[in-house]
């Protein structure tokens, strides 16, 4: 057998390979998108690497959530007052998170982390990462995805609530 590149040896194997190949290679050229969709699918390590690390700070995120619930509930009886420090440590540690979680889900996917998303995400988080899933991915996406993040965000709020209110109530 002759000797040839690994590429085309696939092609000799797969007849319809050579034209998707040649098609991935012309966008690969003309800088579209594909290049870091190419990038990921030749090291898949690095794309399982990096989407552990997003669900693992979206994980820590959302214990940060409940910590605070269940702080609530042990220090002021589920009544806390008007401005706590609680509510201060939340604040800072929810924005830090946010802004975590968007700068290393832009490195995984290969998006672009726009000022705009940063700026509000400090001044309003769910307005913030609302705006960098619409800055990131096409619509249908990203509302699924800000739907789902923040979803999942209030619903464990919901539990952890009532796990408090049945346990120390």
């Amino acid at each position: 057998m002759p000797f040839y590149r690994p590429s085309e040896r696939i092609t000799h194997i797969l007849p319809g390979f050579t034209r998707n190949l040649r098609q991935l290679r012309a966008r690969l050229r003309h800088g579209s998108r594909y290049a870091k969709i190419a990038e990921f699918s030749s090291h898949p390590a690095s794309h399982a690497t990096s989407m552990q690390k997003t669900t693992l700070i979206y994980s820590v995120l959302a214990a940060f959530f409940s910590l605070g619930i269940v702080v609530d509930w042990v220090v002021w009886q589920g009544v806390p007052p008007a401005w706590t420090w609680n509510d201060v440590t939340q604040t800072i540690g929810v924005i830090t998170l946010c802004l975590y979680w968007e700068s290393q889900d832009a490195q995984r996917i290969g998006a672009q982390y726009r000022g705009s998303a940063k700026l509000q995400t400090i001044l309003l988080p769910p307005l913030g990462t609302t705006v960098y899933f619409f800055q990131s991915r096409n619509w249908p996406q990203a509302l699924v995805a800000s739907l789902l993040f923040w979803a999942g965000l209030i619903a464990l709020a919901f539990v952890t609530e009532e796990i408090c209110y049945r346990l120390l109530a």
